[in-house]
């Protein structure tokens, strides 16, 4: 049975409504993105949704809530900034202490209170502090610095002492100690043993 003209052309008209919609959705979609990349104003914005189609009261809406996300994501990128900022701060904060400390202008209880005020746990800052003191003091045998391996070695030993005692005050959860001691080397078969351990001796320590 033949379609009546009237069918034909509501198909037809059906057809190329949802063409536009998704036409229209596509272009939201690029418009959408150029906003949020800085490229076009908001008046700009507004002004192409309302140019392809789109009502004013969903324009409005619309943009209220792009307006919202992308207030949102400066501040969160201004957080970040801060963020690294500070870092960077602490990072040249320490590195002049122990530059300080290797030429002896200041004493190990000076390093370590360089690094707790840069923000360093107190705990990490006497691992590290010890670790400064081992590198730069000669063995009594040879005159030499220890080897990059001992160095090593001595490192991830104070690692391991500083995530232990970290976790015992309270500082880092069970799940920041097995990420801390794996990062300091540990066997992966001896973390859990060392953290059901530690769990055990401790009752201040958070939970992940």
């Amino acid at each position: 049975m033949a379609l009546t003209k009237a069918a034909t052309a509501l198909i037809t008209q059906r057809v190329t409504m949802l063409r536009y919609r998704t036409l229209a959705a596509h272009f939201r979609g690029q418009i959408t993105k150029a906003s949020e990349a800085g490229l076009i104003s908001p008046l700009e914005f507004s002004t192409r949704l309302e140019a392809i189609g789109y009502q004013p009261d969903f324009v409005d809406a619309y943009s209220g809530d792009v307006d919202e996300y992308l207030q949102k994501k400066a501040a969160t990128e201004a957080e970040k900034a801060a963020e690294k900022e500070k870092a960077l701060v602490q990072r040249l904060s320490v590195r002049a202490a122990l530059a300080a400390y290797k030429k002896e202008e200041i004493d190990l209880v000076a390093l370590e209170a360089a690094m707790v005020a840069a923000g360093i746990p107190l705990a990490a800052a006497t691992a590290y502090s010890a670790l400064a003191k081992i590198a730069s003091a000669p063995t009594v045998s040879e005159g030499i610095k220890l080897s990059p391996a001992a160095l090593k070695l001595q490192a991830e030993k104070l690692d391991i002492k500083a995530a232990a005692e970290e976790f015992r005050k309270g500082l880092i959860t069970d799940v920041q100690l097995h990420a801390r001691l794996a990062a300091a080397g540990m066997p992966s078969a001896q973390i859990p043993v060392e953290v059901a351990y530690l769990t055990a001796l401790s009752t201040k320590a958070p939970k992940a």
